[in-house]
């Protein structure tokens, strides 16, 4: 994780700038429109809480078939030096979700620094599900203000009986 403050300045004409980062160590530099851009990209810190989705269902056809049950697994990596507390994870359905049941998604009561964990979201289809592409948002949220990565989405196909 890189914490960068730029100061900006003109000195006859040129913009002018100095880094500083969190350690103490500073550079001076002359921006250019190569520079300028690389220079925000720099100021911006990553959240600590990651996470990334992954989608799941028992028979192994890729598809969540009328009757079953399937999973989106939430790996949730906390790379912040501070304990992340009461973290959240919300479910919502961007498309139709006619025939499909949420199960209510288990609380991840804190995660330590440095420490992945999964939080499991099952999802069952009823058996007058039919035929379509499913998609799914999914927002982390701790309750001590740590920031979260965005909201991040995830298809998955059903199959109707035939």
């Amino acid at each position: 994780m890189i914490r960068v403050c730029i100061l900006c300045w003109v000195i006859s004409g040129a913009l002018q700038a100095r880094a500083q980062q969190a350690s103490g160590e500073s550079n001076d530099f002359t921006l250019t429109s190569d520079t300028a851009a690389t220079a925000v990209l720099l100021a911006v810190e990553k959240p600590p809480i990651a996470f990334e989705l992954h989608f799941s269902e028992p028979s192994g056809n890729g598809l969540l078939d009328a009757g079953e049950t399937g999973s989106i697994e939430v790996d949730i990596h906390n790379r912040g030096k501070k304990e992340a507390t009461l973290v959240s994870v919300s479910l919502f359905f961007l498309s139709d979700s006619t025939g499909l049941a949420q199960e209510q998604i288990p609380a991840v009561v804190s995660i330590p620094p440095e420490v992945e964990t999964r939080a499991t979201i099952h999802i069952t289809a009823d058996v007058l599900v039919s035929s379509r592409t499913v998609s799914v948002s999914v927002a982390l949220k701790a309750a001590n203000g740590l920031r979260c990565e965005p909201p991040a989405e995830i298809e998955f196909n059903t199959k109707g009986k035939e």
